[in-house]
């Protein structure tokens, strides 16, 4: 709240790449490492006399980044750290290329975020995403397969360096989110038993209110109060869910009528 009341009260917000920027203060816009933030990020500048929405994707075509640029390859953490900052300002640009409904755009800055950190799955989840948005799910499930592997390695590597709650839980809800698009792709591949188990292990990862939703509607039509049970969990980790409480509604509205 903090952030959102600070952005919206200063037209002009930047952030540098070590600020832990909350995920829900948008819009944003990345200028090469500097993220425009709030009003800034959608202000509009004069190119020729014409006001335009500011674009400055094409800016990262005049950076020269001389050697290795690998964050694994690094002898030292410091130099890993200016890497990474690298590789998240343009998984940020990416994101907002893909908020923005440009997948073809986002793919390059995303592929190249990647290629500088590879244990980054977030950028792996993304690509997944805009290749399954696209309609491509051949493409989309081998990224969320690798999405889920180095998941798994930052949750381990969590438990070995004794990280903080509160990051441990950020990376288990990743996690959580991209075996539950796993279980999205087998149910469309028309897998029902694959996808009950993908959307068992999302919420032994971490309960989330879209993969109870999800499992109930695997199982609508199918066991009645699975769907009910799935539903009322849905709408405890998330009272504000919208379709759980209409399906829900509507599902116990048969019990009462009392239909099978």
């Amino acid at each position: 709240g903090q952030w959102l009341r600070f952005t919206a009260a200063n037209p002009a917000v930047y952030a540098v790449p070590d600020a832990e920027v909350p995920p829900e203060v948008r819009p944003r816009r990345q200028e090469g490492l500097v993220s425009a933030l709030g009003p800034a990020a959608s202000m509009p500048v004069l190119q020729g006399g014409v006001r335009v929405v500011n674009d400055s994707s094409g800016l990262w075509e005049f950076y020269v980044l001389r050697g290795d640029y690998r964050y694994e390859d690094q002898p030292d953490f410091f130099t890993s750290d200016i890497i990474n900052d690298y590789s998240r300002a343009l998984y940020f640009a990416g994101e907002e290329a893909s908020r923005r409904g440009e997948g073809a755009a986002a793919a390059p800055l995303l592929e190249r975020a990647w290629s500088m950190h590879w244990l980054f799955p977030e950028t792996a989840t993304l690509l997944g995403y805009i290749s399954f948005t696209a309609g491509d799910l051949v493409a989309a499930k081998p990224l969320y397969e690798t999405a889920a592997a180095l998941f798994s390695e930052m949750l381990r590597l969590a438990d070995e360096y004794v990280a903080l709650p509160g990051l441990k839980a950020e990376i288990a809800r990743g996690a959580a989110e991209t075996w539950m698009h796993l279980g999205v792709l087998a149910e469309r591949a028309g897998d029902s038993s694959e996808a009950e188990r993908l959307y068992a292990e999302s919420l032994r990862i971490r309960p989330l209110p879209q993969t109870h939703f999800n499992m109930a509607v695997l199982f609508w039509n199918k066991d009645w109060p699975r769907v009910e049970r799935e539903l009322t969990a849905a709408l405890a980790l998330d009272p504000g869910h919208a379709e759980a409480g209409r399906f829900l509604g509507q599902v116990r509205a048969r019990r009462l009528q009392g239909r099978p």
